[in-house]
Parts: C-alpha cells; structure tokens; sequence
C-alpha cells in the first residue's frame, strides 16, 4: 500500500525511476479501487442508465499517477517515456506489458542513478 501512496505523491514527477514492485503494486491497488467503484456504480443505479459517475471520477483522480508511474517505469528499463505511445499501435500494449515486465537496469542510465543507490 506504501508503493500506491508514493505513487499519488509523486503523480507530477515525471522524472526519475520506478521499480517492478512499484509499478505493479500501483496498478493492482488501482485496479482493485476501479472493481469496487464499478461495484458502488452498479448498486447506485443497477438500471444503468446513468453514467458510472463514481467509477468515472476514480478513473479521473488516477490518470495522471498511472502516466507518471508508467513513465518512470520506462525509464527504471531505460527507454523513454515516448515508449507509452507505441500503446496508440496494434499490439503496442503488449509491447508495453514485456517492458513493465523487464527487470530494472542495475547500472546508472540517463534517467537516475541507480534503484539502490536512491533507496
């Protein structure tokens, strides 16, 4: 839980490095927050004929976090955040999911010094 929240600190940081763990703690919390809001959605108007408001301002609150960690997801494998348009191609999304995937770079790159030695 400790990762989302320093995710939600760091939403405007796009800069720097994020790791696996980061990352994928991140999108696990988030995509638990967005089941449970679709939840609340259904149980407000199960008719569904209302936009899923609750669900809509999850989605909202957690866009520009989920940017920013992914960009420094990218740049923990070393690639530039440009990386995140290859998302726009066909199979571009699982392009990105092999990198989220990647180990991080054990040596200093462009983007920060190395995850050990900010920690």
């Amino acid at each position: 839980m400790n990762h989302y929240f320093d995710a939600m600190r760091l939403s405007f940081t796009f800069k720097g490095r994020s790791t696996r763990a980061q990352f994928w703690s991140f999108v696990l919390v988030v995509t638990l927050l967005l089941i449970l809001t679709s939840v609340i959605d259904a149980a407000i108007d199960p008719t569904t004929q209302q936009p899923p408001v609750v669900t809509g301002l999850a989605l909202l609150i957690h866009y520009v976090p989920m940017l920013s960690i992914s960009v420094r997801r990218l740049h923990d494998t070393n690639r530039s955040g440009w990386w995140l348009l290859i998302g726009f191609v066909p199979l571009g999304l699982i392009v990105l999911l092999v990198f989220y995937c990647l180990p991080s770079n054990p040596a200093s790159n462009r983007f920060n010094l190395t995850q050990k030695a900010t920690a």
